[in-house]
């Protein structure tokens, strides 16, 4: 069967996630580009918060690093997907302890970019920042990503698909461990236990109990 038609889980989008980051309530610029809200408390568009947001790094370079993580999900929301990953990457720069925004990057790169091996690269890294608080999404989004390698690259070597398949599991099976109390979860499980059904069949086809 056709890996992209069993791992139901590759549908699954790769969205970027929202850090919390307060707005100062004296700092009209700052709330503007984070939260939305202009001074008379009306919501403002999309469009409007990017030049905000902009706006603020140039008056204000201590904040550049939280402006350009907004202006990046405002840019994302807005499908400028080449804007938004300058913006990671740059923050990334300032910031490369971030864990969030390398898996926000990773996101961009296998969903929008196709440069499979990079996203897991930057899961990796998010991964690695987490080690004492694992985030359940971040292995099942590199899983995907293996997923993805094992379907779309066709110069390819059992070896490779031997290491590819492995990681996937472990990945799969890591997320299974850390949504098991987490019922809101249940669709993206099903997903995963149906990949992890298929990991094990691949697994044996290429000799391997």
């Amino acid at each position: 069967m056709v890996l992209g038609m069993k791992l139901a889980f590759l549908t699954i989008a790769l969205t970027c996630v929202s850090m919390s980051v307060a707005a100062s309530s004296d700092n009209a610029v700052s709330e503007a580009c984070i939260s939305g809200k202009s001074d008379d408390r009306v919501h403002l568009a999309a469009d409007s918060r990017i030049a905000i947001c902009s706006e603020w790094m140039k008056e204000d370079q201590s904040a550049r690093s939280v402006a350009l993580l907004y202006r990046a999900e405002l840019y994302a929301e807005q499908q400028q997907w080449d804007d938004a990953f300058q913006d990671y990457s740059e923050m990334l720069q300032l910031d490369a302890d971030n864990p969030s925004v390398w898996y926000n990057r990773g996101a961009l790169r296998a969903r929008h970019f196709g440069q499979v091996e990079e996203a897991i690269m930057d899961f990796d890294e998010a991964v690695a920042l987490t080690h004492d608080r694992p985030r359940a999404r971040y292995f099942l989004h590199r899983a995907a990503a293996y997923g993805r390698l094992i379907e779309e690259e066709s110069e390819r070597t059992d070896e490779q698909d031997l290491e590819a398949l492995h990681n996937m599991q472990s990945d799969l099976e890591t997320f299974m461990v850390l949504t098991a109390d987490k019922p809101w979860e249940e669709k993206k499980r099903a997903a995963a236990k149906d990949a992890l059904t298929y990991v094990a069949a691949r697994l044996k086809a290429l000799g391997e109990a």
